[in-house]
């Protein structure tokens, strides 16, 4: 990192101290030995067979079972919303099940003609229920018309996450949450992550919110784009990144360093803290760098995505300028 981090405000622990400066380490960009090979993307990528919706006999019987469909399994997720289902079909994943209206099922247009003939044509099942059955089936506040069951998406490892960078010729740029709760915040962060070409996000097993139809919707599909790592301890997991020469930096409002002034441009991984507290003293301490919002205003505070969207396009501009 640049000289004008590690001066006052650089390194600095919770207590106030200043921290003795971490050795660099080489990046290699993955471990070769360790890593659990998988598709990068989490999908499932094989292909189902399934009957699409055709004829008024097998209409009839789909609307008997529809008391029966309305919930996925465990191991599958569900996707509410017009935007969410289009990227993931565009992504690749496999729609098992798709439930629409009766009404705008009859004669569907635009979007919704799309989505529907989209899943018909790689075998997935249509199926019209009542407008009652789809308010009871909704989890979210504006699914627009269209429920979709997906196989569950998967997660992937920190190395993996790692590897993508090394594989594009890129230092690593990654998010860490830590315990961030609400499904609107997650979603937008992983499509400010999406639009800043963020490698992939890190988020703790527990205390945290995963990756559920809310945070699908909220997300406008990017949510497909974006590989996510669960871990069960975010502070070792960032001892695991900085052995591998990634810098950390979170943000607190008691850091002495504007985040302006802050050099991004090294292999990176930022640190976005939950709605009510912040980053938990803990990974404060194991962050290597704290920077600070300004704010002027009687609430001195923000939420987690708009607090990470600022950091995060700030660190983007300094990367492409680097470029």
């Amino acid at each position: 990192m640049s000289e004008k981090s590690t001066g006052k405000g650089g390194r600095r622990g919770f207590d106030g101290r200043n921290r003795p400066r971490r050795i660099e380490r080489g990046f290699d960009g993955r471990n070769r030995s360790s890593r659990i090979e998988r598709g990068f993307d989490g999908r499932n990528r094989s292909r189902r067979t399934g009957r699409s919706f055709g004829s008024d006999s097998e209409r009839r019987d789909l609307e008997r079972d529809e008391g029966r469909a309305d919930r996925p399994e465990g191991s599958e997720e569900r996707l509410e919303g017009r935007r969410p289902i289009q990227e993931a079909l565009r992504a690749g994943r496999t729609i098992d099940k798709l439930w629409v209206p009766e009404q705008l099922f009859r004669n569907p247009r635009g979007s919704l003609y799309e989505i529907i003939t989209a899943v018909k044509e790689s075998g997935g099942l249509v199926i019209p229920v009542s407008e009652e059955t789809f308010r009871g089936m909704a989890e979210t506040a504006a699914p627009q018309g269209v429920i979709a069951q997906v196989a569950a998406r998967g997660y992937v490892e920190v190395d993996d996450i790692l590897a993508a960078a090394h594989d594009a010729g890129e230092k690593p740029f990654i998010l860490i949450l830590d315990e961030v709760q609400d499904p609107r915040n997650l979603g937008s962060i992983l499509r400010i992550a999406e639009a800043a070409g963020v490698h992939g996000i890190i988020i703790p097993r527990h205390r945290q919110v995963t990756l559920t139809a809310a945070v699908a919707s909220a997300s406008a599909g990017a949510i497909e784009y974006v590989p996510c790592a669960r871990v069960t301890n975010i502070s070792r997991t960032i001892e695991y990144l900085q052995e591998r020469g990634v810098w950390v930096t979170g943000t607190a409002p008691e850091a002495e360093t504007d985040y302006t002034e802050h050099d991004f441009t090294g292999p990176l991984a930022i640190v976005i803290g939950n709605e009510a507290s912040g980053i938990s003293r803990l990974v404060g301490e194991r962050c290597d760098f704290l920077v600070r919002i300004p704010m002027q205003g009687r609430l001195n505070s923000l939420n987690a995505a708009v607090a990470g969207g600022i950091v995060v396009f700030e660190a983007l501009r300094q990367r492409l300028s680097r470029k």
